[in-house]
């Protein structure tokens, strides 16, 4: 059992026992740390000197967002140009042959038929090609444009109450 130990009014040690605690500690709640403050009531608070800086946060969330806008444009497309759903995965292979299709040759893509889990190459002509090419194209800027409105938001934050609303508001932006 992991147990933590007040000291002046803050975590001063955190330590995992076989058994029952011993007198003066109390189970550790989730997410405290060393140095955190003792509330009084059970609860613990983070002292401002272990809290990140506005602009700190800003820095991380702007990180985090771009990351998750990277991994989604950089995943799976699912679209029906060939008549039925089909899942694609995004890489350069792909951007080839869109490319390709602008000349007028059609190809062969790796893409997942519904309903099936093995991949298949499977011939598009130059127009799917093309079309394909749109659609990701398009649903790529409509998540770019997501960010963007997500980063402004970021920009935005200031202290107006205190930094722990502040660091509040920005926790709230979410991809």
């Amino acid at each position: 059992m992991r147990g933590l130990m007040v000291v002046d009014g803050a975590v001063a040690n955190i330590a995992v026992f076989k058994e029952d605690l011993p007198d003066g500690w109390v189970p550790v709640p989730p997410g405290v740390s060393l140095g955190w403050l003792d509330n009084g009531d059970g609860s613990f608070s983070k002292p401002d000197a272990l809290k990140p800086t506005l602009e700190e946060a800003k820095v991380a969330k702007v990180s985090e967002l771009e990351g998750r806008f990277v991994a989604e444009t950089n995943g799976t497309y699912l679209s029906d140009v060939l008549g039925s759903p089909h899942q694609y995965e995004i890489n350069r292979k792909l951007v080839a042959l869109a490319v390709s299709a602008t000349r007028g040759r059609s190809g062969k893509v790796k893409c997942v038929p519904e309903g099936q889990a093995k991949p298949a190459r499977v011939v598009h002509t130059a127009d799917q090609l093309q079309d394909l090419n749109d659609e990701i194209n398009d649903w790529i800027d409509t998540r770019a444009d997501h960010l963007d409105t997500l980063l402004g938001q970021v920009e935005a934050v200031e202290i107006t109450v205190d930094l722990d609303t502040a660091l509040a508001e920005l926790a709230a932006i979410v991809w």
